[in-house]
């Protein structure tokens, strides 16, 4: 309904029930009696709706173009076209003494890469295991397009961590340059403890028989959650109130027995708003994972289905769990401009205090893979594959190109597996991808050819290889096979 037509609505009201509805301002008893008839209501209903419609009409836009984040939430949600165009471009946020900012921006073909730093001012809460934890949102007009986010680098001395941010289109929708993109967290998870490679025994008398269980809903799933039952929220898991280990402070194994004929193993995580505990087992060793929580919400449980790679008498896998001291709560928001793919937009404060030097070129001073390493079995596509692919032999080291420190090690079932990205200075880093295992640890200096990695096909993998990608210091991915000189690019 747009502003005419509601006006028009508006002046076809009989003047005699806006008459009717003004007897019943605040000074007057709003009572019903003898003298308001049941058509004095009828009236006074009719036109609530529409004083309704106006207050949103006008309102909600005035007070999102205003920056008012409760109007703009609303707006979004009913527009989000609407709520694109009126939100302001504010490329820094501060709350908690902890100051968000837009430090550069840039397109290439089919992709916007953004780097964002998140920075403590006042105090030192933030270090290198700060994460999001899935707190933040991307907000964007536009359809068919994908979007993600993830840790690139840490710099202690000024107790900042920065992220990139991507969105990325198919062949066939341009980039829409000129449209504002809204990146947003609520909350800061800092102070990581982890525990990696916990050996978890699973008792052999829990193999034997059928265990007790009960139905939960769950609220969230991982992995294949066909054991569902026939597409409700509801799932079969273990009835236990045990304890087998506790890998860390507030993370309980409590439970692992065989329910209709699967493994099945049980965490608890205690007060799981406050430390965000989880686990991360190897993807070929559980089938899927449900969660769900407690009548006060105060510990999440967490059910992984095991694979029958585990139904053996004392079995025992190894995984990892990492949980976090702090939890930083508040609301930083920046919201900037998709620029032209010749143009970079930054904050020149930020980018002058971290001395990119724009001349000097990147330059490797090995190649990535080992001895047994080979040639590039896929090449560089800057919108479907933006790395490299380089065969090897499995378990076969896996080195440092250049000299750099670890800025992330990490595991994603569905796409790098278990990954290494070394940050060299100068805004350049490397990224190694589904490895079979990882030989460094977050925050570790490299030197050039030290083995960071062993190869492998964890992860969303087609065979044995490493996947090799370098970013330069606008966050843009380029081909690296260009610097690789010891080898055919495409052997």
């Amino acid at each position: 309904m747009n502003g005419k037509v509601l006006a028009d609505a508006i002046g076809l009201i009989d003047d005699r029930y806006l008459e009717e509805c003004s007897n019943l301002l605040p000074d007057k008893k709003f009572k019903l009696h003898k003298k308001m008839s049941w058509g004095r209501i009828a009236a006074m209903v009719a036109v609530l709706p529409l004083i309704a419609v106006l207050l949103f009409v006008f309102s909600v836009p005035v007070l999102a173009a205003s920056g008012n984040r409760t109007a703009y939430d609303v707006l979004y949600v009913v527009s989000p076209s609407s709520a694109q165009v009126l939100k302001p471009v504010r490329q820094k946020s501060e709350d908690q003494g902890i100051q968000m900012e837009v430090v550069s921006c840039n397109v290439t073909e089919n992709e916007m890469s953004a780097y964002i730093s998140i920075r403590d001012v006042s105090e030192d809460r933030i270090d290198e295991t700060t994460s999001l934890y899935d707190s933040y949102g991307i907000r964007f007009a536009g359809s068919s397009y994908s979007s993600s986010c993830r840790r690139i680098s840490y710099d202690a001395d000024r107790r900042e961590m920065t992220f990139l941010v991507k969105l990325w289109w198919d062949d066939s929708v341009s980039v829409p340059i000129g449209d504002k993109v809204t990146f947003f967290v609520n909350e800061l998870r800092t102070n990581q403890e982890e525990m990696t490679e916990y050996e978890i025994k699973i008792p052999e008398e829990a193999l034997i028989s059928e265990a007790k269980s009960k139905t939960v809903i769950w609220i969230g799933s991982g992995g294949n959650s066909a054991a569902s039952s026939e597409g409700t929220r509801t799932v079969k898991v273990l009835d236990t109130d045990g304890t087998l280990s506790t890998p860390l402070d507030g993370v309980r194994i409590i439970g692992a027995g065989v329910i209709d004929g699967k493994v099945h193993l049980q965490i608890a995580y205690d007060d799981p708003f406050k430390t965000g505990g989880h686990a991360r087992f190897p993807a070929e060793m559980y089938e899927c994972s449900y969660y769900w929580f407690n009548d006060d919400q105060t510990v999440m449980y967490q059910e992984f289905i095991l694979t029958e790679q585990v139904l053996s008498d004392g079995a025992s896998l190894k995984a990892d769990f990492w949980s976090f001291d702090t939890a930083i709560k508040g609301r930083w928001e920046v919201t900037f401009r998709i620029p032209e793919p010749a143009q970079q937009t930054n904050t020149e404060a930020v980018m002058d205090e971290k001395s990119y030097d724009t001349e000097q070129p990147f330059v490797f001073s090995c190649f990535p893979s080992g001895h047994a390493g080979g040639g590039i079995s896929r090449g560089y596509n800057a919108v479907k594959h933006q790395g490299i692919d380089i065969w090897g032999l499995p378990g076969i080291d896996i080195l440092a190109v250049a000299d750099g420190k670890v800025a992330e090690t990490g595991y994603q079932e569905d796409g790098w597996g278990y990954y290494v990205i070394l940050d060299h200075g100068n805004g350049y880093y490397t990224v190694y991808a589904h490895c079979e295992s990882i030989l460094v640890q977050q925050n570790e200096t490299v030197n050039a050819g030290e083995s960071i990695a062993t190869m492998g096909d964890t992860g969303n993998a087609t065979g044995i290889h490493l996947h090799f990608e370098l970013h330069d210091k606008t966050g843009t991915a380029i081909d690296p096979a260009q610097l690789l000189s010891e080898v055919d690019p495409y052997h």
